[in-house]
């Protein structure tokens, strides 16, 4: 892993991690992906949501219809990495 990340800032990338895991993926219950995010959530967060639509993640849009608006009246902003990275 180390390895990985001194090959992408070599290439002159900066590599990006996430710290809260949505658990979309093959999830059918968006209520449970909605929890999960606002249990793990904070200033700064990268939350993960790997898949869009069935059969993969049926859940992920009935999710996120939920959770833009709740981050939204929680005082969240969404903003692109550049953004976040230029800080």
């Amino acid at each position: 892993a180390t390895g990985d990340l001194k090959l992408v800032a070599g290439l002159g990338e900066t590599p990006i991690g996430w710290d809260v895991v949505s658990g979309d993926a093959f999830q059918s219950n968006a209520k449970v992906v909605v929890r999960d995010v606002l249990a793990g959530v904070q200033p700064g967060s990268i939350i993960v949501m790997n898949l869009m639509g069935a059969p993969n993640a049926p859940a992920t849009a009935d999710a996120l219809a939920t959770l833009i608006p709740e981050l939204q009246a929680r005082g969240y902003e969404f903003v692109t990495l550049r953004e976040m990275l230029a800080g």
